[in-house]
């Protein structure tokens, strides 16, 4: 289930999101989180104008996401 990097990082982001389990939801935002910078990293401007504000949008959910985490609110 090999993906380009333009999908990796949505799909890990939506089980960021899902994730269950404090174990799981950790190693969840953590993939998520490369998937994003290694797409920010290749990101090339091309027919989607709103994929980059997508990404960066992600990169707020993250950072939401290990906020509730370190107060043990997942």
């Amino acid at each position: 289930m090999q993906q380009n990097n333009k999908g990796q990082w949505q799909l890990a982001l939506k089980k960021a999101i899902a994730g269950t389990g404090r174990r799981s939801v950790h190693s969840k935002i953590e993939s998520a989180e490369f998937a994003i910078f290694n797409r920010i990293h290749g990101y090339v401007p091309g027919p989607n104008p709103y994929e980059e504000q997508a990404l960066f949008d992600a990169l707020y959910i993250i950072r939401d996401l290990k906020a509730r985490q370190s107060k043990n609110l997942l």
